[in-house]
């Protein structure tokens, strides 16, 4: 799970986005999927316009559509990560902040009962 250093909360509601402090790691590993996927979705799209579709060639252009499938979704969620969205509900702003803080303290109980989760 990531953690989110120096998170600034007001600026994120503001632009919708997670605004934090990002690790050398955090950059990279950002980098690197956003190149390996993108290499992946093309590779796949040049080896698909490659391959002839035929009954005995069916095989390979499932796992070729499969392979550009995935890569794209993989990168829309790397794209759309830090994106926030506005949850609306028609409870009272108190009781849902409280209904929060009460599955905060529920969850915090479940990890002191079981440490080696």
């Amino acid at each position: 799970m990531r953690s989110l250093k120096n998170l600034k909360i007001t600026e994120s509601i503001q632009t919708e986005k997670l605004v934090f402090e990002e690790s050398s790691y955090d950059k990279f590993d950002t980098i690197s999927i956003y190149f390996g996927f993108s290499a992946l979705a093309g590779a796949s799209l040049l080896l698909l316009k490659e391959v002839d579709f035929s009954f005995n060639n069916s095989f390979e252009c499932a796992i070729l559509i499969s392979l550009f499938i995935c890569s794209v979704y993989v990168l829309y969620c790397k794209y759309t990560e830090k994106h926030l969205k506005e949850i609306k509900f028609e409870i009272p702003k108190e009781e849902a902040k409280s209904r929060i803080i009460e599955y905060g303290k529920n969850i915090i109980i479940e990890f002191q009962r079981f440490p080696g989760i």
